[in-house]
């Protein structure tokens, strides 16, 4: 393939890694409708929660602990969830009811031993809020 002369209107292949303990997006997936296609998935990149910057996911949500969150929306035991999991076939789950996803995106945050945290505005959103904010007269 001459891969310089490749474009959109012209590419006649999809590209897939399968499901998996090697794959980016790791062992499960959580789509839910929005108009910028971003989902939740898991990582075998577990090092990465560790990290000060955690902007890997090129816009999706990378989750520490997406057999809990499983469990929860499905309602399934952990060993039918690792069981699902360790057969290495592709399944799509779709809920019996929908349920609210809300995103939230925070520069800065107080624990729960009250530490104020600080990070990078690494998407630039920190000023258009503030703007909304003074706008809105909840702000000086």
């Amino acid at each position: 393939v001459n891969w310089s002369k490749v474009n959109e209107d012209n590419l006649y292949f999809d590209f897939v890694k399968d499901p998996g303990p090697h794959n980016p997006l790791g062992r499960m997936k959580f789509m839910f409708p929005n108009p910028l296609a971003v989902y939740m998935h898991d990582t075998p990149e577990k090092g990465l929660f560790s990290k000060d910057v955690r902007a890997f996911s090129h816009g999706c949500i990378r989750l520490e602990r997406p057999e809990e969150l499983a469990e929860y929306l499905l309602g399934w035991d952990r060993d039918g969830l690792l069981l699902a999991i360790s057969e290495g076939d592709e399944t799509k789950v779709v809920l019996p009811e929908p349920i609210d996803v809300f995103i939230y995106y925070l520069t800065s945050w107080v624990d729960e031993d009250g530490t104020v945290n600080f990070r990078n505005d690494i998407y630039g959103r920190d000023t258009a809020l503030a703007e909304e904010l003074r706008d809105g007269y909840l702000l000086p």
